[in-house]
């Protein structure tokens, strides 16, 4: 009985006044019905059967009360019944709804028929389902076996086409929800996912921030033929427009130079970008001649990102590229200082500690893509980009009510002034960096000048 209430209870998008004392009248009436017609307490299709007829009578009388008090308006009367449905659970009931007659000449139906015909329940019914792998196909066989008869109003069609509302409902509810209801946000993890058949695969790129509070909020999404920087350009950009200051922001990539561009173009080339150090450990490892070699340097890798200095971290790191040298790999080495400063963002912040060791890669990111993937490996067929991003931001949703907070919510309270003071760092070396090239240059002008030498 519990599940078949599903719909009427205070989460209903418009909860009646009347809903806890419709529920408790119903659960008592079926309970005495029950007992009068000699059906066993514990037979569930029994019980369901009697609560039907009863949730049809309440809701008739109820169609009809609104309506006298409707009528008793001047030029207003009752006019002839027609035939409808209302959700209860998971299912449809058929009901007779009076219609009300206008002066003007229209004609409509009560207001609380038009809320208790409301699907959210079993587009819910059905987003479960398709989470839990069901396709269209089988949708009846798992009915079936499940004990289940198939509800009026979730036919096959009304399973395809429900999947697709309740996916594009959620990419709306995406785009258009404050990313920081929860707290300000203070890192970003940007990662793509490809999704589609051979040949036909496009990137979505995929957003998540982290806030004040330690709450993890998908943000937005993209797609495109790959994953390019101006593809992420874009999506950032409306980031931004959606009140994110990207300015105060740490972010969290595998290294991609898609990602990397973006960045540095909305944010600046000073922004503050912590690569996965478990890509780098991957990237080094593949890039050796002899595997044997990893096992060399793997400990001393491990060692200096676990370290909170960031100058003696990069020593550390340097002392092993230098190792790898003399091990006659240099490709490994080479791939180990490309960006190497960029391992080591997050302590350069001032984080320590368990935070440290969560900011360090993007395990995050990467485990909410495998979830993705899972929740749409039924979809073998992608018609366009749209759908695309329907079903990512479906998955995605799902898979952010099941996410825990990050503890250490003093540090992250702290990351966006330890970011701003990063980034007045990075401008003034840059800035006298390149005063120095410029003076540098012009001394060398000045000295190869004819009649100025010498």
């Amino acid at each position: 009985m519990t599940d078949q209430m599903g719909l009427w209870d205070e989460q209903s998008p418009q909860p009646l006044q009347e809903t806890r004392p419709l529920l408790k009248m119903v659960r008592e009436m079926v309970r005495e019905k029950a007992l009068e017609m000699g059906l066993e307490l514990d037979d569930p299709a029994a019980l369901n059967e009697v609560a039907d007829r009863l949730i049809v009578r309440l809701a008739e009388e109820l169609f009809d009360e609104e309506v006298e008090q409707v009528t008793a308006e001047p030029g207003v009367r009752r006019h002839s019944r027609m035939r409808g449905s209302i959700g209860f659970g998971a299912r449809r009931l058929e009901v007779r709804v009076p219609r009300i007659a206008r002066a003007d000449g229209t004609t409509t139906l009560p207001d609380r028929y038009r809320r208790f015909s409301a699907r959210e329940q079993q587009n819910e019914t059905v987003a479960r389902m398709a989470g839990a792998g069901v396709t269209s196909r089988r949708y009846r066989e798992a009915l079936v076996a499940a004990g289940e008869e198939v509800p009026r109003g979730l036919g096959k069609t009304a399973f395809q086409g429900r999947n697709r509302k309740q996916a594009d409902a959620d990419l709306t509810k995406l785009r258009t929800r404050d990313p920081q209801a929860d707290g300000t946000i203070v890192t970003i993890d940007a990662d793509g996912l490809a999704m589609g058949s051979k040949g036909k695969k496009r990137t979505v790129v995929v957003l998540i921030g982290t806030t004040t509070t330690g709450a993890r909020v998908a943000i937005d999404i993209a797609t495109g033929q790959y994953e390019t920087a101006e593809l992420v350009t874009g999506l950032l950009r409306r980031t931004a427009e959606r009140g994110v200051d990207l300015r105060r922001v740490a972010w969290r990539i595998d290294g991609g130079k898609g990602l990397a561009g973006g960045i540095r173009a909305v944010a600046g080339a000073s922004a503050p970008v912590q690569r996965d150090v478990e890509h780098k450990r991957r990237n080094l490892k593949d890039a050796l001649v002899d595997e044997a070699n990893f096992e060399q340097v793997n400990g001393q890798l491990s060692h200096a990102w676990a370290m909170t200095d960031p100058g003696r971290a990069l020593e550390a790191l340097e002392a092993c590229a230098t190792t790898l040298d003399a091990l006659g790999e240099e490709k490994a080495a080479r791939s180990l200082r490309g960006d190497v400063e960029q391992t080591v963002t997050f302590a350069r912040l001032g984080v320590s500690g368990e935070l440290l060791r969560a900011m360090r890669h993007t395990q995050g990111i990467e485990s909410v893509m495998g979830g993705v993937r899972r929740r749409t490996r039924r979809i073998t067929t992608w018609t366009d980009d749209a759908m695309r991003e329907a079903w990512v931001a479906w998955a995605l949703m799902r898979e952010e009510a099941g996410w825990a907070p990050i503890p250490c919510a003093d540090e992250l309270a702290a990351l966006p002034d330890a970011v701003t003071a990063e980034r007045a760092r990075v401008e003034r070396e840059t800035a006298a960096a390149e005063q120095g090239a410029e003076e540098a240059a012009e001394q060398g002008a000045e000295e190869a000048a004819p009649g100025t030498g010498a």
